[in-house]
């Protein structure tokens, strides 16, 4: 399909693409991000007004009444979207490439129901399609399937296999002693927690507090990692340094709902010695007890 374009939309996205479309200056991949972002912002920018938006991926820029330019200049193709507001509706022009949340900074600048026009379809044009409803552009089967787009779980897991192939050290920790392999664990991203531990990650690692990536999956709720991982050689019983193993974590910080009654039921299952109590001495059972949590007792009580 093609967007039907009303007249007063269509001169101001030829304004913007005249405007703007000189300014985007693509420096050398290859140079350090240190010297790449010393550049940032571009002289070309000096003369546009800076619209205060708080982000660490994103800049905002006002070109003309309606129109804002979404830039992305902390990755070497300095993506630049467009926001077009008609009296009624907006249209973004262009998506960006999907690694930051252009839809939330779209949601922060307009209320008003918003499609996207892809100028064409490379993914630093199409990444953040995948988070609107209504996206123009023509009917062809190259085009549908390039326009729509990718979700950025889907992003960072391409790119974290890339870096693997190419060395990447899954064990490396941040300077919260956080690794690839501990964070992936902790946020629920169970198909790159796999690529590190093929890739070697030690599963004896520990986190800043002391537990390995088990403890905050449970805390966390994410199912499907503790299912996981219970199938490695993660200790299943590390205690942290509050005294608590990953079924504790479970019980206190859960709230005893149908996630946490699988998680426990997996960990139970897997051999999880329920008898170890935390620095206070209480067990998983008391504190489920005094959560009133019904039915996490029951499975408590009966393995």
């Amino acid at each position: 399909m093609i967007i039907n374009i009303q007249k007063p939309i269509f001169i101001s996205l030829l304004f913007t693409v005249i405007v703007l479309s000189g300014c985007q200056h693509k420096p050398n991949p290859a140079e350090s991000m240190a010297e790449f972002c010393q550049k940032i912002p571009r002289p070309e920018y000096s003369d546009l007004k800076r619209i205060d938006y708080a982000s660490e991926w994103f800049e905002l820029y006002a070109v003309a009444p309606g129109v804002t330019a979404i830039y992305e200049p902390f990755q070497w193709q300095e993506a630049i979207s467009y926001l077009i507001e008609g009296d009624d509706k907006a249209l973004l022009f262009d998506s960006g490439n999907g690694i930051g949340d252009i839809a939330k900074v779209v949601k922060a600048l307009t209320n008003k129901p918003v499609s996207v026009l892809n100028s064409h379809s490379h993914y630093d044009h199409v990444g953040g399609n995948y988070a609107f409803e209504n996206i123009y552009g023509m009917n062809t089967a190259f085009t549908r399937d390039r326009q729509s787009g990718h979700k950025n779980a889907d992003i960072a897991i391409e790119a974290s296999k890339l870096l693997i192939e190419a060395g990447a050290d899954v064990n490396a920790k941040d300077n919260k002693q956080d690794s690839p392999y501990l964070y992936a664990g902790a946020e629920g991203k169970l198909e790159i927690l796999k690529l590190t531990i093929a890739a070697g990650a030690d599963l004896k690692s520990i986190n800043r507090y002391g537990g390995t990536a088990l403890t905050p999956a449970a805390h966390h709720g994410h199912v499907e990692v503790v299912r996981y991982l219970v199938t490695t050689d993660v200790d299943i019983d590390q205690v942290n340094n509050l005294g608590w193993t990953a079924l504790l974590e479970a019980v206190i910080l859960g709230n005893g709902n149908e996630t946490y009654q699988e998680i426990i039921k997996i960990l139970l299952d897997a051999g999880a010695d329920k008898s170890i109590s935390d620095n206070n001495n209480d067990s998983p059972l008391d504190h489920a007890k005094v959560r009133q949590q019904v039915e996490v007792i029951k499975l408590l009580a009966a393995k």
